[in-house]
């Protein structure tokens, strides 16, 4: 490959690898929960021409399959005029009986495969080799040792080096290569061998690379999703690594190649000269097939199936008569589990209102508890907040197990402590399926914030700033903030005497998808933090006095209390109950959420 060849390569190549970072999934790693469109890709696109392509280019099953919707037709969960109204969208009234017809009875052409994974699935229909079982062990535990944030024992060697670096640190100085073939360790570890060399090697043709590479990287498209983000977002990540998709895709390469050298030798051919049939591009376009649009047709069918009977279900649903006085008014996430809690207040306490918002209250901050080293993101993960809110003044702490720590690691202390605390976890254990409780080990919402802990909200003379973050709000930031929130519910008058900031949280022990029981509008923790800061910026006078002057009068008599739900115990605790009012403090008692 001449000079001038290689560069024009690395320029199409740097294009491909763009391509496939705005196809990948958005995958951060789990420290943030994030509600994510795997699809992201194709939302320029209309719904159904989206999914299509989705499912013609990348095999992602986007319908249900042509049996399904038929069975759900038989059992009316899709009801016959629906259907019916669905045809007539798209087909003139005399092609209607027998378009239904063709959806109910008649067979359609099976689709062709996804485009996906065609050139490399050659690997095992020329050479009989799942070059992804070779190749695929070795670079997820490198992978995932790498970016590891302390779970693991042993610490991956040099991680304050980038990936590439690190990894050639570990096999420079292992007794056994993660290369089988002494050449490609060499080229490795000098680097003699660069991305464009290797993929011609693969390849052979520069117009099959960026099919090779998708299907290359699509094989894993979670590791290679995050891998994309990471080097995009360091922060996404406690303890920061540095890492490069390129320099990723460049390792995956070489451990390709050095495979195939091992077993065939030198014997082996680029993929471009065995094609026997043209390898169909990834992304030229073709038409949808007949039972593209019959799924179609029946999706529709399927949703307004649901739709129309609830729609009709709130046209019917009588008026509440609002009262002039509520007895308390709350804001709850728009959490489905905080729904039917919305649902059960109105039904039993006609006289109270309750709203729906998302569950950090309009506050985007990081969090720092009184302990922690790190900052905790608690807002929407999109968000990139300007604030951050620190805990202090805490008398309390959190518990901890004294057997668990980097104590148990050592040879002699590691002995003893096995052999003396893990008999008594034993008995806990035991204890524990008789008599369940809560104890250190359980993750739960209240140990977010300590309950008798002071924030740092307003704004200081002298704050204790964390780069670009400002530590606290200033009154003009809360007083927007505040109108922000109660505007976009349409809470600008009558304002009770009470109001609940109720956020969520749950319970759990030993739960590997905790992040998801949490609360989504905080990156996967309790709102508890964020319901605390608002209630405090809302009962503060100089704030209500601006307020005023937006055309929000919140009355004297009105306060804000912050509380914690716990949806998996259904218990909810409150904040800053010394703050509240003393003729407020029965009504507080007489509500008992």
């Amino acid at each position: 490959m001449s000079k001038q060849d290689e560069n024009n390569a690395a320029v199409e190549i740097t294009r491909i690898i763009q391509e496939i970072t705005h196809y990948l999934p958005t995958q951060a790693p789990l420290k943030d929960f994030i509600h994510h469109n795997t699809l992201h890709a194709f939302q320029n696109f209309s719904f159904h021409e989206g999914v299509q392509y989705a499912s013609q280019q990348f095999g992602f099953k986007v319908y249900l399959t042509l049996k399904e919707y038929r069975e759900k037709y038989e059992s009316r969960e899709i009801l016959p005029e629906i259907l019916t109204q669905e045809i007539e969208k798209k087909f003139p009234k005399s092609e209607v009986e027998a378009t239904r017809l063709k959806l109910l009875y008649s067979d359609f052409p099976t689709p062709e495969n996804p485009r996906i994974g065609q050139l490399r699935m050659m690997w095992k229909s020329v050479f009989e080799i799942d070059l992804d079982s070779h190749t695929h062990p070795i670079l997820f535990r490198l992978l995932g040792s790498f970016l590891d944030q302390g779970i693991s024992i042993w610490n991956f060697p040099a991680t304050e080096l980038g990936f590439l670096e690190a990894v050639r640190e570990l096999d420079r100085t292992s007794l056994i290569s993660i290369f089988k073939t002494k050449h490609i360790r060499e080229a490795f570890l000098s680097n003699s061998i660069s991305l464009e060399q290797g993929l011609k090697r693969l390849v052979g043709s520069e117009d099959l690379l960026e099919t090779y590479l998708f299907d290359q990287q699509f094989a894993h498209p979670g590791w290679s999703g995050m891998v994309a983000v990471l080097e995009k977002n360091p922060t996404a990540l406690v303890d920061g690594r540095q890492i490069s998709f390129t320099d990723f895709i460049w390792l995956e390469v070489l451990l390709e190649i050095d495979t195939l050298d091992h077993l065939f030798g030198s014997i082996w051919s680029p993929l471009a000269s065995i094609l026997d049939d043209k390898i169909e591009p990834i992304f030229s376009n073709t038409k949808f097939s007949p039972l593209n649009e019959a799924l179609e047709i029946w999706q529709n069918a399927f949703e307004w199936s649901y739709y129309a009977p609830v729609l009709n279900g709130f046209l019917a649903q009588k008026k509440r008569d609002k009262k002039s006085i509520k007895s308390f008014q709350a804001l709850l996430c728009m959490d489905d589990r905080e729904g039917s809690f919305r649902r059960h207040l109105e039904r039993f306490d006609p006289a109270c209102e309750t709203y729906g918002t998302p569950g950090f209250f309009n506050i985007p901050i990081y969090f720092q508890p009184q302990e922690a080293k790190f900052l905790t993101k608690v807002c929407p993960a999109p968000l990139q907040p300007k604030h951050v809110v620190r805990e202090f003044g805490a008398k309390s702490s959190l518990k901890k197990e004294a057997h668990i720590g980097k104590r148990t690691h050592g040879l002699v202390v590691g002995f003893l402590l096995t052999h003396s605390m893990g008999i008594w976890s034993g008995l806990k254990l035991a204890k524990s399926i008789f008599f369940p409780a809560q104890n250190v080990l359980s993750v739960s919402p209240t140990k977010h914030m300590l309950p008798d802990s002071q924030l740092t909200i307003l704004r200081s003379e002298q704050p204790h700033d964390e780069g670009e973050l400002r530590e606290g709000f200033t009154i003009e930031e809360m007083v927007d903030l505040v109108e922000q929130q109660l505007k976009s519910i349409g809470l600008v008058n009558d304002f009770a005497p009470l109001i609940y900031m109720i956020s969520h949280g749950s319970s759990s022990v030993n739960n590997t998808h905790f992040a998801g029981y949490d609360c989504g509008a905080c990156s996967g923790r309790p709102g508890s933090v964020n319901a605390r800061v608002f209630a405090d910026m809302a009962n503060r006078t100089s704030v209500r006095e601006l307020l005023q002057m937006r055309g929000i009068n919140i009355p004297s008599t009105t306060h804000f209390i912050a509380a914690l739900h716990d949806t998996s115990r259904d218990e909810i605790s409150y904040f800053d109950r010394e703050k509240i009012p003393e003729k407020l403090v029965h009504l507080v008692d007489e509500n008992s959420l």
